[in-house]
């Protein structure tokens, strides 16, 4: 582990300070009368245009059949992780095993997976990544078992710049984290406690906050008394009150202790407050309830704990409905009565978004003592008031601790920067600085140079690797960083950019210059490039495309607006250009986050609106066809909702029509395009993973194993190396070897292909295919869970191109692998959707 050093950790303090503000001041009203206002993320909002809708049944199928398509594919091409490890990212859980001789640590990072380590954080191993959710919410190790973890899935945070994932459930592992299992909830969004019965493991209790983006009725307090094979809800509020928390008192089991939240999220409206977030004991083991909340009124979000030392010690850190800390509470009766723990609350040094972390840890043995997580950490004594800050300029945003039950001197702190780790109770710490779970959002690689490579990431802002031949990665830029761009001439400089279009030119010798954007609305993450045939002009846009011909200095406008009549709105400028790419013949393209995409032949002058067949989606890539000056491709994200639009499209000129290659892609949020240079292949980054066509878009596949179900966010091939680079929302990169795919796919020639329609299916679905010769052939039908359900023999069919009707009445609705064999052991497999 290395010493964080204090110079370092200054820096980001002060830089994140400006810039993770989370965007927003609202406030709530009663129940049901939610306050407008605009979103926080533009993540959120990039993938619910225009309707404002998370189709989470479309993202679970999809993470269930790439889980499921790696595993049948059995491919020797795989994925390499190649970090950043030292940045750090959110971790939204963690837990840790002792025993005489040794120490587990678990770490659940917010849409990473799980980490797993056995030497002190010295060394990493992921264990959940065969899972179709990576999104984590809590950790609970079963008492009763050193071997019996237990895991939430879906992050519980409300999102800010960023956006909270759900999950798909409660998994289970019973041998210490190698295996798992789901045991049940999977329409529960986000999990945020799971309490074991102290003596026995079959009553298990979760609290599930539901999804996010709706209301639902998978929400609430939930109970098993059969080890999860039958769950109960026990306590429900409302379509939009959640369940955050749940204890057990272990010398009493009987009381049962909950914390509810009631919240919402839209669009242009959101409420983290309501009448609904209180506190509930239970002394029947939850089948009655009463209310315990220590104030009344419109609240937030309520962390609740209890002190090990004695159990009728309660400490309960309050929100209100404007989004600071109403208060912190302590009650020394179970609940019954309570008095403030903090007089001052202003010595917590509280934010206007003490929602994203508002958390509670009690000390082992000092029973009136706590640590409360919030913008930064405090350690509090209720017995005198005393509040003492600890963890002196770690990175922002507290979410997770771990004392040590032996040694309450030894602490783990998570947090939006990573893992920290202190011996002294937090008067200082190091940074345990290898886990891979930076949330990248954009990435560059040096096409001369492969191992220079520069990212954009939430909360940790900019930064590059063996530039100027420093080692490792090295922080440039303070935010959220986005998209890096390296300009790709002798002076090696790069443009760096954070939110709404704040971008500095780097040089080499460190000088750093700041760009003077016109004055315009930028997006969030505002579009940036360059012309390839001269890398000295730079493009940045707005609601208009701006030029420079000095590397970003004087940028002058080469288009009107192309928003139309209605202006850019909300905190994160919605109605703006997201996409920009310039060709090489000196045209340009500009796609906006309102679907609509504008072509200009000479970069300035006849811009062309040529959107009018395609959906009305928010822009996620355009990229020009590297030979054929008059081809692009477009990309969208978004959800199909049943209008049957596509997420790719080709023009072969300049955009008069569209192709839809959509093929069998599933319904997921596309966010960009790659097109290999020497053979045309495509690769699509999704929510879900990476595709490849070898087929123009007819067919899509999973490009190989070694990647998890993640949101990929950035694809770059890097044509001198021929490697394909990765970034991904939760998992910092990974790359691929393009040459190993290309000879591994030529050995092979006993790849099938063949195409199913429709997509999803009713009844019956028609495989098409192309056999390369007379044999008998079998179609199996696999589940999401790889159990096979339904299976056809055709015997001693022709070779040629055939047409085969698959019977799917009585088949429940949702994917399926369909896998085709036949002669010589020649075998295919796609993608199905059960509607």
């Amino acid at each position: 582990m290395k010493n964080f050093t204090l110079y370092l950790s200054t820096i980001l303090v002060a830089l994140l300070l400006a810039a993770c503000q989370k965007a927003e001041t609202v406030s709530t009203s009663q129940k049901t009368e939610h306050a407008k206002t605009s979103p926080t993320s533009y993540f959120y909002q990039q993938r619910t245009y225009p309707d404002g809708r998370m189709n989470r049944n479309a993202v679970r199928q999809a993470s269930e059949a790439y889980v499921l398509e790696q595993k049948l594919k059995n491919s020797t091409d795989s994925w390499l992780p190649i970090g950043p490890t030292g940045i750090g990212g959110r971790i939204s859980a963690l837990a840790v095993r002792q025993t005489p001789n040794t120490e587990t640590i678990y770490v659940g990072a917010a849409s990473g997976g799980i980490f797993r380590s056995s030497d002190g954080g010295g060394n990493w191993t992921p264990i959940f990544d065969e899972q179709p959710s990576l999104a984590i919410g809590t950790i609970t190790l079963d008492p009763h078992d050193g071997q019996t973890i237990y895991v939430g899935t879906g992050e519980i945070n409300g999102g800010g710049g960023s956006i909270a994932y759900e999950g798909t459930g409660v998994y289970k592992s019973t041998d210490g984290g190698d295996n798992w299992t789901n045991i049940g909830l999977p329409n529960s969004g986000s999990i945020g406690k799971i309490s074991v019965h102290p003596t026995d493991p079959d009553i298990i209790y979760v609290a599930a906050m539901g999804q996010f983006y709706a209301e639902s009725e998978d929400r609430g307090i939930y109970r098993t008394m059969d080890g999860g094979e039958n769950w109960e809800r026990i306590l429900y509020l409302g379509p939009n009150t959640g369940g955050l928390t749940v204890l057990i008192d272990p010398d009493n089991p009987q009381i049962v202790y909950a914390s509810t939240w009631e919240r919402f999220r839209r669009p242009t409206e959101r409420a983290y407050a309501g009448e609904n977030s209180d506190l509930h004991r239970s002394e029947d083991g939850g089948d009655t309830w009463t209310e315990i909340t220590p104030v009344q009124g419109v609240l937030g979000k309520i962390s609740l704990a209890m002190s090990p030392a004695n159990n009728q010690r309660l400490f309960a850190s309050v929100t209100n409905q404007n989004d600071g800390l109403q208060g912190v509470y302590t009650s020394s009766d179970g609940g019954s009565n309570w008095t403030a723990a903090v007089n001052n609350v202003n010595s917590l040094n509280p934010v206007p978004f003490e929602w994203w972390f508002n958390e509670i840890f009690p000390h082992p043995t000092e029973e009136t003592e706590f640590y409360r997580l919030g913008f930064n950490a405090h350690r509090v004594n209720a017995a005198n008031q005393s509040v003492t800050g600890v963890f002196p300029n770690v990175h922002v945003d507290q979410h997770a601790l771990w004392i040590d039950p032996m040694n309450p001197q030894r602490l783990y702190l998570g947090n939006d920067g990573g893992l920290f780790f202190s011996t002294n109770a937090g008067q200082s710490y190091e940074h345990i600085n290898n886990l891979p779970i930076t949330q990248v959002y954009n990435l560059d690689v040096d096409p001369n140079d492969e191992t220079v490579r520069f990212i954009g990431s939430q909360d940790n802002g900019s930064w590059g690797e063996n530039y100027s031949t420093f080692p490792g990665y090295r922080f440039y830029n303070g935010g959220d960083g986005f998209r890096p761009v390296i300009l790709p001439d002798n002076l090696n400089q790069v443009l760096l950019e954070s939110q709404r279009g704040d971008v500095r030119r780097l040089a080499p010798n460190g000088q750093v210059t700041n760009l003077i954007e016109p004055n315009d609305d930028y997006n969030w993450n505002t579009p940036i490039t360059f012309d390839p045939n001269d890398p000295s002009r730079v493009f940045i846009a707005g609601t208009r495309v701006y030029r420079s011909d000095n590397y970003g200095i004087g940028l002058a406008a080469v288009s009107p607006s192309l928003i139309g009549e209605n202006p850019p709105t909300g905190n994160l400028e919605f109605n703006t250009i997201y996409s920009l790419a310039v060709t090489n013949t000196g045209g340009v393209w500009a796609g906006l986050d309102n679907g609509r995409v504008w072509f200009s032949a000479d970069g300035e002058t006849n811009w062309t609106d040529v959107s009018a067949d395609l959906p009305q989606r928010w822009v996620s890539s355009i990229l020009p066809h590297p030979s054929l000056p008059e081809t692009a491709f477009v990309t969208f994200s978004g959800f199909r909702w049943d209008d049957q639009t596509a997420h790719v499209y080709r023009t072969d000129d300049n955009g008069q029509s569209w192709t839809s290659l959509e093929g069998n892609l599933p319904d997921i949020p596309v966010n960009e395009i790659e097109i290999d240079p020497l053979n045309d292949e495509l690769y699509l980054a999704t929510d879900v993973g990476v595709y490849r066509s070898l087929d123009d878009g007819q067919t899509w596949s999973v490009l190989a194993n070694g990647l998890p179900a993640l949101v990929v966010s950035d694809l770059e091939i890097h044509e001198e190396s021929r490697k394909l680079f990765a970034s991904t929302y939760g998992r910092s990169l990974f790359e691929i070897d393009l040459t190993a795919i290309s000879n591994n796919r030529t050995t092979n020639r006993n790849e099938l292909t063949f195409i199913l329609t429709p997509n999803p299916a009713g009844d019956l679905a028609i495989l098409e295919t192309e056999l390369p010769a007379t044999g008998d052939y079998s179609i199996k039908l696999y589940s999401a869970v790889g159990q096979l359900v339904r299976q056809y023999q055709q015997r001693n069919m022709a070779a040629g191109r055939q047409r085969i009707e698959l019977n799917l009445a009585g088949l429940p609705a949702g994917p399926y692998l369909i896998e085709l064999r036949g002669v010589k052991g020649s075998r295919g497999i796609s993608r199905l959707i059960k509607s």
